[in-house]
C-alpha cells in the first residue's frame, strides 16, 4: 500500500471538497465495474470526509476518516474474485470467506505497520452493527468509535447504489430509505439523519423523472428548498434525447406546455 501517495491523495480531497462539495460528488459516482472495490473505497473515502466536513470534524479528523474510506476494503484483495464477483448467491461457505476480509484487512493494515489504528479498527469493524447483529465479532455499540459508525453508513449507502454483477443498483433515495429503517438496529441513528440531512432527498447525480415525464439528473442542492433541486434535463417529454439543459427548480420554470416542473419520482 502506497501509504504516503494515499495520505496525499486524501488531503488533496479534503481541499478540493473544503472547495467545491458538489464535484467531488460528482468524481464519487466514476464507476467502471471491472475495478468494483477499489472504487468503492475510492466514493466512500470521498463520502465519509464530505459527511466529517458536514458533522463539523476537525482536519485531522478528516485526513482518518478518508483514510479509513479508502482502505476500509483492503481485505478484499485476499478474498478469491470468483467469490466476489459471482453473479448467483453466495452459498454459506462462500459467504463466510467473503466475511474474513473484516479480519484479513486488520491483519494486513497491522503488518504493514505505520498505519493509525483507527484506520485498521476499522477495516475490522464497518461491518459491526450497532444490535451486535454484524461480523466478525458481533461487537456491540459501545465498541464502535465515530469512525467505525460513519464507515458502516457510507459503505452501506454506496454498495446500494452501486450496480454489481449480482445485483443493479437501487435508487439513492431508496438507500436512504432503508438506512433510516435500519438506524438504531443497525446504524447510529442520529448519524443516518445527519447523513440523509447532508445528502438530501434528491442526492447529487440521482436520475429523476419529471412530472411531464421528461428525464434529468440532479446537478446540485439547493439548501433551503431540498424538494426543488437544480436539475440537467437530458429528454423531452417523449423520451427523446436533447441539448442537456440546468433548469433550478426553486425558480419553478415551466415547460413548453405551461406545467411548472417538479420532480415525480427517483429512477435507478
Amino acid at each position: 500500500i502506497d501509504i504516503e501517495g494515499s495520505k496525499e491523495l486524501v488531503s488533496q480531497t479534503v481541499d478540493s471538497i473544503l472547495r467545491n462539495e458538489t464535484a467531488m460528488f460528482w468524481l464519487s459516482k466514476i464507476k467502471h465495474q471491472d475495478e468494483y472495490t477499489s472504487e468503492h473505497c475510492v466514493r466512500v473515502g470521498i463520502l465519509a470526509i464530505a459527511f466529517g466536513k458536514y458533522l463539523q470534524l476537525p482536519r485531522e479528523s478528516l485526513e482518518v476518516l478518508g483514510m479509513c474510506g479508502m482502505l476500509h476494503d483492503v481485505g478484499k484483495m485476499k478474498v478469491p474474485q470468483e467469490i466476489l464477483n459471482k453473479p448467483a448467491s453466495l452459498s454459506p461457505e462462500e459467504f463466510a470467506e467473503v466475511k474474513k476480509h473484516t479480519l484479513l484487512g486488520y491483519d494486513f493494515l497491522k503488518k504493514h505497520g505505520g498505519i493509525d489504528e483507527q484506520i485498521c479498527t476499522v477495516a475490522m469493524n464497518h461491518h459491526e452493527r450497532m444490535n451486535g447483529d454484524g461480523y466478525p465479532h458481533h461487537a456491540e455499540s459501545q465498541r464502535l468509535s465515530l469512525y467505525d459508525r460513519i464507515i458502516a453508513i457510507v459503505d452501506s449507502y454506496d454498495a446500494m447504489i452501486s450496480d454489481r454483477c449480482y445485483h443493479k443498483g437501487i435508487p439513492a433515495s431508496q438507500a436512504l430509505s432503508v438506512l433510516y429503517k435500519e438506524q438504531t438496529n443497525h446504524y447510529d441513528a442520529e448519524l443516518v439523519q445527519q447523513f440523509i440531512q447532508m445528502v438530501g432527498i434528491y442526492p447529487v447525480g440521482s436520475l429523476v423523472e419529471m412530472n411531464n415525464g421528461q428525464l434529468g439528473i440532479i446537478l446540485s442542492i439547493n439548501e433551503d428548498h431540498k424538494l426543488e433541486p437544480v436539475v440537467e434535463l437530458l429528454t423531452d417529454t417523449q423520451g427523446n434525447r436533447i441539448q442537456p439543459t440546468a433548469t433550478d427548480l426553486s425558480r419553478h420554470p415551466a415547460d413548453s406546455d405551461g406545467n411548472v416542473l417538479r420532480i415525480k419520482r427517483s429512477l435507478s
